[in-house]
Parts: C-alpha cells; sequence; structure tokens
C-alpha cells in the first residue's frame, strides 16, 4: 500500500480503519446529508483519496481551512503551522442541504462605509446608492449633499449579517482557561461544530458524531436544536457526555441521565438482506468475546476476525451460534481442518498462545 511505503504501517493500519468507518457513514448518511472529516495534517491527502473513493469525486464539495494561529518554535527550519484541513463531501451533490453561513465580523472596509453611512458605484451606466445607515443618509439628503433622485439604483445593506463565510473558517483554538475545556486531548472549540451543523442541517435533523470523545459535537447539536447520536469507544465519552450537556442551562448530570440513552451492545444490522443464517452471529459473537480471538486471545478490530470454518455439525452445525467462534485472520488460517485441542497445542508452540 501507498501510504505504507510513504509512512509506517501505522499509518496503513490507520487508514484500514478509516475506510471501514467511512464506507459506514456513507450507508448511514442521509440522500440530502454531507459529511466533515477533520484530517491530520500528515494524513490529510491519503483522507481526500479515500473519499474519494467511498463518496465519488463529483460529490466532494469543499476543502476547509480551518485557520487558528497557532504558534509554535519561532527558530523551526520551516513555516509554522497554523490550521487543519476539514474535507467536506455530500451524499448526493444534487440533493445536498446548505444553509449559507455569514461571517459576524466586520471587515475594516464594511467599518468605514457603516461608518460613513453610505457609498455609492457608476456600472454599466447606471448610478448605484448603497445605503450603510438610514440616518446618516437622511442627514445627507436634507442637507442636500445626496440627491437620491440621481441614482438609478438603490440598495440598501444589511450591517448586521456580514459577509459570506468562504473555505478558510478563522476560528481560534480553545485557550487553557475557556470554559468549555474538559482536559480531552485534540478537544475542538464548539464554534467550529456549530458551523458545520448549522449549514448543513435544519432544526430537528440527526447529526452524527462516530468519535464524539467530549461531546462538543453533541453539545452544538443540542444548542442548535437537532437530535444527534455519538459513538466513541472510549468509556470516559459515556460520562463526558453528561458533564457536557450538564453545562447547558444550568442543567445537572442527573437530568441528562435520563434523557440520553446510552447503548453498549453491538446493533443488528437491518442491511444485509437475504444471507446465510450463520452471518447474523458475527455481531453477537464479537460482542460476547471482547473483540478477542478465541485461539491467540488477543483482542482486534471487527474486520480483522472470520468466523471459524471449522463447525459441529451436531445440534444445528453451523446454525447454531454455540457451534461458532471467531478467531482472528491468521489463527483461522493457522487453524485450518484441526480440531480446537489440536489448534490451541500448535499455537503453544508456536508461541502465539502464551496462555495457561
Amino acid at each position: 500500500m501507498l501510504a505504507e511505503k510513504m509512512h509506517s504501517k501505522g499509518m496503513s493500519t490507520y487508514l484500514t480503519m478509516m475506510a471501514t468507518r467511512l464506507l459506514e457513514c456513507h450507508r448511514l448518511l442521509a440522500k440530502m446529508g454531507s459529511m466533515y472529516l477533520h484530517c491530520d495534517h500528515s494524513a490529510n491527502t491519503y483522507l481526500r483519496m479515500l473519499m474519494d473513493a467511498v463518496f465519488g469525486k463529483q460529490n466532494f464539495h469543499n476543502e476547509i481551512i480551518w485557520s487558528y494561529g497557532k504558534t509554535s518554535n519561532a527558530a523551526a527550519k520551516k513555516f509554522l503551522r497554523g490550521h487543519d484541513v476539514i474535507l467536506f463531501y455530500a451524499k448526493n451533490a444534487k440533493l445536498l442541504k446548505h444553509n449559507p453561513q455569514f461571517e459576524t465580523r466586520l471587515s475594516t472596509r464594511k467599518r468605514q462605509l457603516i461608518e460613513t453611512g453610505y457609498n455609492t458605484k457608476n456600472m454599466n451606466g447606471q448610478r448605484y446608492l448603497y445605503i450603510y445607515d438610514e440616518a446618516k443618509v437622511n442627514a445627507k439628503v436634507k442637507s442636500g449633499k445626496i440627491k437620491i433622485s440621481e441614482f438609478d439604483i438603490i440598495r440598501r445593506v444589511d450591517t448586521t449579517r456580514g459577509n459570506a463565510i468562504t473555505t478558510v473558517w478563522d476560528l481560534d483554538h480553545l485557550n487553557s482557561q475557556a470554559k468549555e475545556v474538559t482536559g480531552w486531548a485534540m478537544q475542538k472549540p464548539i464554534a467550529l461544530y456549530s458551523r458545520m451543523i448549522l449549514a448543513s442541517s435544519n432544526p430537528g435533523d440527526v447529526v452524527l458524531d462516530p468519535f464524539c470523545g467530549c461531546a462538543t459535537t453533541l453539545v452544538a447539536a443540542e444548542n442548535a436544536g437537532r437530535q444527534w447520536i455519538g459513538i466513541d469507544r472510549e468509556k470516559e465519552a459515556e460520562k463526558q457526555v453528561l458533564i457536557q450537556l450538564a453545562k447547558l442551562n444550568e442543567n445537572t448530570a442527573d437530568f441528562w441521565r435520563d434523557r440520553v440513552i446510552v447503548r453498549r451492545d453491538l446493533p443488528a444490522r437491518t442491511d444485509l438482506g437475504d444471507i446465510p443464517h450463520y452471518r447474523t452471529h458475527f455481531s453477537a459473537l464479537y460482542t460476547e468475546q471482547n473483540g478477542v480471538c478465541k485461539l491467540c486471545l488477543e483482542q482486534y478490530d471487527s474486520h480483522v476476525m472470520e468466523m471459524d470454518h471449522i463447525v459441529a455439525r451436531s445440534k444445528g452445525g453451523k446454525d447454531n451460534r454455540e457451534n461458532l467462534q471467531l478467531l482472528c485472520t491468521r489463527c483461522n488460517k493457522l487453524k485450518g481442518n484441526l480440531s480446537m485441542t489440536q489448534a490451541i497445542a500448535k499455537a503453544k508452540k508456536l508461541g502465539i498462545r502464551k496462555e495457561d
């Protein structure tokens, strides 16, 4: 794999993990939905290729630059890193739901125009009057400095809306004194997630964060009136969800504990269609074994596990879950046609299984 040759086996493993999750995110995404993927600077090129493969390059919309102005060693022999990349894709570009967002910060030029109250332009043979402050323009009219009748087109500018947001998002990193700081590694500001949620969903829509961590996305979604689902393998994440939600409207963790549904089991697949009965046992077995291979006793992600293909013919054969087990890919090949007793002895001899 290119990533492994250019970087390391660790990068190859990371991209394999991401690929399986991106495929599931794409499957779950609504037809009008979109996905934002925050990229580590060392992997963003490879993740762009993955997203193109999963979503289709025609559904790529923007590469967003999150500019946070972070500084580091000024003596370093390279430019200081001050941004991260966020990839923005749609499930279907033609059906994409998008609400334009506007920057509330006013540019220096716009502040000058508001201070003056108006400005004029000549375009295509017509005279334009742009009004930023109605009171100031009225004062100019009364004093005779402006004649409304001399203008072909008059436009009133909403000064509260600001400028349309571009692909460069100037949002500061969290500082250590910020109220929303949790101590969670790599925590992002709520404002970053709020912008994505407001742009790509409407009140009542569902927001999913498959790596929810300290619940920043979930808090942003709750603030915006969206439904939300968070997934994380860290046990601490469940506690953080309640703690962060408790900060909303001065509620307590107990208040939210009664309203947040926590699931620790693997949900049943509903998209598999008509498949052999024994395959429906995979998720249940993975949960029962806690992801541990029955032969080497090591823990793996589900995509590394395989159903043991040699099963007892008695008591229901392969349709009886009691006759089934999951082994990692390596151990399933090692076991072959051996009985489990023989396979364990072989694994111990090879140093693969060190238990007992």
